[in-house]
């Protein structure tokens, strides 16, 4: 059976269709699924809020996180796309990863 051109475009459409991307410093695209960072960002939140209180360590960044601060061209614009339309009720801001990755305690 042969695959025609159309069809395997409308897999990859459809494969693709809930994946962003942002470009890296050499140029090249990082895809990533929307969702996924929402919950890396919640998660990362939660565990910032803990370790004020306990005198656990530290946690690193998710591996999602650390590409857009460390590898993403322009962080500030991918980590824009994760702010609540209300920065007084959010949670957790995402641009406090700039500003930690840039003055680290």
């Amino acid at each position: 059976m042969a695959l025609s051109r159309s069809w395997i475009k409308r897999l990859e459409n459809s494969a693709s269709s809930n994946l962003e991307w942002f470009r890296l410093h050499d140029g090249t695209r990082f895809f990533y699924d929307r969702d996924e960072v929402g919950q890396q960002l919640f998660l990362h939140g939660c565990a910032s809020i803990r370790d004020r209180y306990t005198a656990d360590e530290d946690h690193e960044l998710p591996e999602i996180l650390r590409m857009i601060v460390d590898e993403a061209a322009n962080p500030r614009e991918v980590l824009e796309r994760f702010r609540s339309g209300n920065p007084e009720g959010m949670f957790f801001d995402p641009m406090d990863l700039l500003d930690a990755d840039q003055n680290p305690a």
